[in-house]
């Protein structure tokens, strides 16, 4: 199968568009506080999760004592519990919701050696509210939003002349 110049052109446009808006959509999940440290969990992009931890009285401001990306959502319907599970070699982290409680739980080798309850707690300015998708393209550098709408109207003059 021979690709045409046209259709190379398009797909390394198509492929510049959408790295151009490709901006970090990590969602935040949970930020709770307990008696040893702070800890956030964000949904990434690839459907996994990542736990950022500090240990007090360090603050978010600073730089975290623990980053873990690939966490999983869990769920125990027996319990009615749900959680994001985090392995670094033989310790799991596990953010457990419970019916009753929030809390950090830290396992070894398949023994609780932490149980912490955990509180809700914010860092953010409740006034702000969350950047709109709008915001994000004005934040983005003007040459990817120019590749993006270049890769846009190059596409819709393609479909136009073939459909003549």
């Amino acid at each position: 199968m021979k690709i045409k110049i046209s259709q190379l052109l398009i797909i390394l446009l198509i492929s510049n568009a959408a790295t151009a808006l490709n901006f970090n959509t990590n969602e935040q999940v949970l930020q709770w506080k307990t008696q040893k440290s702070i800890v956030k969990v964000e949904r990434l992009d690839n459907s996994y999760y990542k736990l950022t931890l500090w240990k007090l009285p360090n603050t978010v401001k600073d730089s975290p004592d623990i980053i873990l990306d690939d966490g999983i959502f869990t769920y125990d319907g027996k319990k009615k519990a749900s959680g994001y599970r985090f392995n670094s070699g033989d310790l799991s982290y596990l953010c457990a919701k419970f019916q009753d409680r929030n809390a950090l739980v830290i396992i070894k080798n398949g023994k609780i050696i932490s149980d912490e309850e955990a509180q809700e707690f914010s860092t953010q300015d409740n006034s702000k509210t969350q950047e709109s998708k709008i915001d994000r393209w004005r934040s983005l550098p003007i040459k990817e939003v120019a590749l993006a709408l270049v890769a846009i109207v190059i596409i819709i003059l393609v479909i136009r002349f073939r459909k003549k």
